[in-house]
């Protein structure tokens, strides 16, 4: 009251401040929320950089198993294709030439009576079915080292091509996923602060409605001067 005699920080008067604690009290849920929000973001981009990393590791053993996969199939299937065609071949072509030489000394028999026509026919036959099967050996062998050599190769190279392309992919896609989680992150964080930015100005303004005695002295009222 007017005249009461006061000590410098006694309290003079308060202004209604229960509008303002509802205010605070709002304002401080929102920036708990934000809070865990910004948390939340964080925990995002922090998983998504790990599976980006490991994403891009994945492509890379694929471009590694790409690379040493042509090396492994020349020195493996290629070489054991190659090699048993080759056999097949001579094998193929003693076959022919044995069964040949005995159809002709077949001949000179039949023709001298010591055997009958049935088996020259039998040796004829024998002789035509090695021709034959030489001819389809040779033929394999040509269509694996003209075509189907070719077709693999280039298969290989392609699997490679692909590989590296796949990681090329793979690195843009995680890029922008992991550019979108940090843009995530800031705005949280700027919301988080524009949360905070609020609750410090209610709160500043909650401290404005106590009025102290600023040093010792009489209450006057403004209107008595």
């Amino acid at each position: 009251e007017e005249g009461t005699i006061v000590k410098a920080g006694d309290l003079l008067f308060t202004i209604d401040d229960e509008s303002l604690k509802d205010k605070i009290r709002g304002a401080q849920e929102e920036l708990v929320q934000a809070e865990n929000n910004v948390r939340k973001r964080e925990a995002t981009l922090e998983i998504m950089e790990a599976t980006r990393i490991s994403e891009l590791q994945k492509a890379q053993v694929k471009i590694d198993q790409a690379e040493l996969a042509p090396r492994a199939w020349r020195e493996g299937e290629v070489r054991t294709a190659l090699e048993q065609n080759e056999l097949e071949v001579k094998t193929a072509r003693k076959d022919h030439e044995r069964l040949r030489e005995k159809y002709q000394k077949s001949i000179s028999l039949y023709e001298k009576k010591f055997i009958s026509k049935d088996d020259l026919e039998k040796d004829e036959i024998a002789m035509i079915r090695a021709s034959a099967n030489l001819n389809k050996s040779i033929l394999v062998q040509e269509m694996y080292e003209k075509y189907t050599f070719n077709k693999e190769k280039l298969q290989k190279e392609s699997d490679l091509d692909q590989a590296v392309a796949e990681k090329d992919r793979t690195k843009k896609r995680t890029d922008a996923e992991v550019r979108t989680c940090q843009d995530d992150v800031e705005a949280a964080i700027k919301t988080r602060d524009s949360k905070q930015e609020r609750l410090t100005k209610w709160e500043n303004q909650l401290e404005m409605c106590v009025v102290m005695s600023p040093t010792d002295g009489m209450v006057v009222y403004g209107s008595t001067l």
